[in-house]
């Protein structure tokens, strides 16, 4: 490692130069090439902090060495689309011609970016969701289950989500609907209308429960304020008269299996033909 100067000897040039000795003058005293006088004579300017050596690299901000046509991109994004996060930002920076053949950062990168400009929503701790005990059906249509399974692509359709209804005493499968959530890659999550019109299709046929079991999903409770009730989707369904039951964090619903379904629920114990 090649020497360098000490923080005596950057005063010692200062003062020299604040004398009126010229940079060849000042390096023939101290031992050092003119050139090295020059840049601490420069930086001397800035007062006797600026003399101080820097470990490290200095701190410039998130994004710093990418353009700043990128970060304003990014912002703009944001902007349009509050719920895109890192992720979903990486994926469009990808596929934008303006960004070929450059540098991308990391999607942690992109998040503290986010944080950095307070373009990050705020959550609340919110109080603990009352838990329903363990429900034993006695009959189809006591509680009907629904959840969304993961998203996969589809070849000239786009990216599409299952959600599946299911009835838990007689453990059919009422509905298998298709949600489009983008066509090149996901570009959102269902919606309180996409839940809605799973329901009011399997209402028709079905008629109503007594409950529906659901996860934790933001569409049925809210995660952004202290406190979790109630969404729009839940009075929706006491507006109908079906309880909403949430089943424990950490777990998901039992699979059910698909069987074919029986023109009269008669024939497993009870037809809700009452509720067309």
């Amino acid at each position: 490692m090649g020497r360098v100067t000490t923080v005596e000897e950057r005063v010692i040039i200062c003062e020299l130069a604040k004398a009126g000795h010229t940079d060849r003058e000042i390096a023939t005293q101290v031992g050092w090439s003119k050139w090295t006088v020059r840049t601490w004579r420069r930086r001397g300017r800035e007062g006797r902090k600026a003399l101080a050596s820097v470990v490290g690299r200095p701190a410039t901000g998130a994004l710093s060495t990418y353009s700043a046509s990128m970060r304003e991109t990014l912002k703009a994004w944001r902007a349009a689309h509050p719920g895109w996060g890192p992720t979903t930002l990486y994926g469009e920076l990808e596929t934008d011609e303006r960004f070929n053949g450059q540098e991308l950062p990391s999607v942690r990168s992109i998040a503290g970016f986010l944080k950095q400009e307070e373009l990050t929503r705020s959550y609340e701790r919110h109080n603990a969701l009352p838990q329903t005990g363990h429900i034993t059906t006695q009959s189809p249509h006591e509680v009907w289950e629904m959840d969304a399974r993961g998203h996969e692509q589809i070849s000239n359709v786009g990216v599409v989500t299952l959600v599946n209804l299911n009835d838990r005493f007689s453990r059919i499968r009422l509905l298998s609907y298709p949600c489009l959530l983008g066509q090149k890659r996901r570009e959102r999550s269902p919606a309180t209308e996409d839940y809605q019109l799973v329901l009011r299709l399997a209402f028709t046929d079905w008629g109503l429960p007594d409950r529906l079991a659901v996860d934790h999903e933001g569409v049925f409770y809210d995660n952004a304020t202290k406190s979790p009730f109630p969404t729009r989707f839940h009075l929706w369904l006491l507006a109908l008269g079906v309880s909403l039951t949430f089943g424990r964090k950490g777990t998901t619903h039992r699979p059910m299996p698909h069987r074919m379904q029986p023109s009269n629920m008669g024939e497993t114990g009870a037809a809700r033909t009452d509720f067309r």
